[in-house]
Order: structure tokens, then sequence, then C-alpha cells
């Protein structure tokens, strides 16, 4: 798995086992059940206020541990495998106006060029940080501008390109 995955089933299993200590202490896999299931996701959407994305963050990992814990015999069934996951909002995308962008490319041009490639990469590119940090020489095409992201270190697991601004190539 990969470090950030890590991290978020870690972060569940800390919320959930605080949530089972407050609510059920002393409760065992075997039984957990639906009930408690959707009463911990009420918790999520009341108490914590997550919104839909969020929420079925919570119930998806609520299914990863429990498949987990059928497969190697702590409990019969998955508490968290039929309840249904909730309607999420479209995201909304703010552009950032031309004359803060300005403000943003001068500072970075003042203090720091490679904060300016970076913003532009993530910015005009649409190439995550992550991914950025892992771009070697040979996966940038100036002649062909674009850049290429390889499988392993892309998000989706899938390769693909990335075109490059005619002013991030000037950088």
């Amino acid at each position: 798995l990969r470090p950030d995955t890590m991290r978020s089933y870690r972060s569940f299993c800390s919320g959930f086992g605080k949530w089972i200590g407050k609510n059920v202490p002393g409760c065992q896999s075997v039984l957990f059940n639906k009930v408690l299931a959707v009463k911990f996701l009420d918790h999520c959407f009341f108490e914590r206020r997550l919104k839909g994305r969020s929420w079925n963050n919570q119930l998806k990992a609520g299914r990863a541990l429990f498949s987990w814990a059928v497969d190697k015999c702590y409990c019969k069934e998955n508490p968290f495998a039929g309840i249904k996951t909730k309607r999420e909002s479209e995201k909304r995308r703010v552009l950032i106006p031309p004359g803060t962008r300005k403000r943003i490319t001068d500072y970075c041009l003042e203090s720091n060029m490679g904060l300016l490639v970076v913003s532009q990469l993530v910015y005009s590119s649409l190439i995550r940080p992550k991914e950025i940090r892992c771009i070697k020489v040979c996966d940038v095409f100036l002649n062909e501008h674009y850049i290429y992201i390889r499988p392993e270190n892309a998000k989706t697991h899938f390769p693909r390109v990335a075109t490059m601004n005619p002013a991030l190539e000037a950088l």
C-alpha cells in the first residue's frame, strides 16, 4: 500500500476506535453490527458534520476494515457492506483572478524560481505535487511540449501525458 493509503487507514482506525471506546466500550469485532455501523456514520454526518464525499470515504474505509476482518475470520459479515453511499456535491473550483496570478508569479520570480515552476506545473499542466517530485529529466519532452507521468508515480497508477504551457517552457 502507498504511504498515503496507510495514513488514511490509520486515521480512520483512530477515529473509529475513539468512537467505539466512547460509545460501545469493550465491543469486539464479532459483536459490531450494521446498527452500530449506521450509528457511527450518523456520528460522522451529524456531529462531525462531514459532507457527502468525506462521509463516503468513511464508509469505504469501514468496508475495507471489515472486509479484512471477515477475511481473517474476526467476524462473519461486513456491517458496512449494505449501506448506500451519499450523493456528493459537485466540487466548486474557483479560477484565480489574473491580478492574483500576476502577484503570485512576481513573488515567485523575486524569491524562488523553483516555486514558480512548481506552481505553474500544478496550475497550467495539472500535475499533482507528488507527481512533480517524481519527474525525471528523461520524462520532459520540450520539443513536443509535454511531460510524461509514469504509472508508478501517478495517483491513478495509469501513465499520462501533461501538456506544457509555452510560458512555462520559457522559465
